[in-house]
């Protein structure tokens, strides 16, 4: 009898060893492509922004079908008639409470998985959310077409708005790095935060363009920004900038995506010309002749499993695991 109960304890053993990791790769994925579009799922194919919740659900931002989500099995869509405050969905974040936010032309919706809160004005002013982020302190930063960059903390707000400088309180982009510095990408030029005060950077400082229209950083701590006219990328390292053409001799006009895969290659999205993956001494491109849907890549993040998701202009969302 004891050898049988010793037999079975194996036996149960191999059998619970076998059972499937909901968290595994699979390694028919690697390498490979996975499409989604308006035959399966989407509400539309023009992909502005996406975003992965604390839950793991991918939330993909339309231009004119308001926002999708992906729980995994099968996409369910938002818009104005489910309480969607405007059907452009430009950003995504999530608070610390769990809510989610969503960026529009015509302010902003908070969506606690139930019922929705929207913000079509601040201080009695119509403006567009372009940004979102949600920092590890827990505030909500803001970043608008016309009121600079707001920022709530669970209680109030308080405005950033720049007196001297126009096109810095038109906020494209932001980030926020390791140290707690918050980084705002504007059209004029990229914006500081330590905690303590803002501090704006533009062609005088070094950047070769005022329209910053991406920033990310890396896993090294350098920060890359993308631009909206220029070819190059400008990249922050030892407290300078410096300009980096990863394109070679590409005409890329616009940088609208940045992110970094597994193995620590930068990607960028460009308009027209794909995904530009760039090892820091040679680059290659994706394109739809390399199984990418269109060459327009608008939003780009990398999910919690490692796969790459690339939001494009009309070839819906591409999802790939690079080797």
């Amino acid at each position: 009898m004891k050898e049988i109960g010793i037999s079975l304890a194996i036996i149960l053993f191999l059998v619970a060893s076998c059972q499937k990791d909901p968290d595994a790769i699979d390694p028919e994925t690697l390498n490979t492509w996975t499409y989604y579009n308006t035959s399966n799922g989407l509400s539309e194919n023009y992909i502005l922004s996406l975003f992965e919740d604390s839950r793991g659900n991918i939330w993909a931002g339309t231009f004119s079908q308001g926002v999708c989500k992906f729980d995994g099995n099968r996409w369910i869509t938002f818009d104005m008639d489910d309480g969607l405050i405007d059907i452009t969905v430009l950003t995504i974040t999530e608070d610390i409470e769990g809510n989610i936010w969503f960026g529009t032309f015509g302010g902003i919706s908070i969506f606690n998985g139930s019922t929705w809160l929207n913000y079509p004005t601040m201080d009695g002013y119509e403006y567009s959310a372009l940004a979102l982020h949600s920092d590890r302190q827990g505030n909500v930063w803001i970043g608008t077409d016309n009121m600079g960059i707001l920022k709530f903390d669970g209680q109030s707000l308080t405005q950033q708005f720049d007196m001297s400088c126009e096109d810095c309180n038109y906020i494209q982009a932001i980030a926020e790095t390791k140290n707690g510095d918050i980084w705002f990408g504007t059209l004029g030029g990229a914006v500081k935060f330590d905690g303590w005060r803002y501090t704006t950077y533009n062609i005088t400082d070094g950047l070769v363009s005022n329209n910053i229209k991406s920033i990310f950083e890396d896993s090294w701590g350098d920060i890359w920004l993308g631009t909206g006219d220029s070819k190059y990328i400008i990249k922050y390292h030892g407290g300078r900038f410096h300009s980096i053409d990863p394109f070679n001799d590409m005409t890329v006009n616009a940088t609208f995506a940045i992110t970094e895969d597994n193995t620590g290659d930068i990607w960028f999205g460009t308009i027209a010309n794909g995904a530009i993956v760039y090892n820091g001494a040679s680059m290659h491109s994706i394109l739809e002749t390399q199984g990418l849907s269109d060459n327009s890549v608008l939003s780009m993040i990398k999910d919690t499993k490692g796969f790459m998701w690339l939001g494009t202009h009309e070839g819906g969302i591409n999802k790939f695991f690079p080797k």
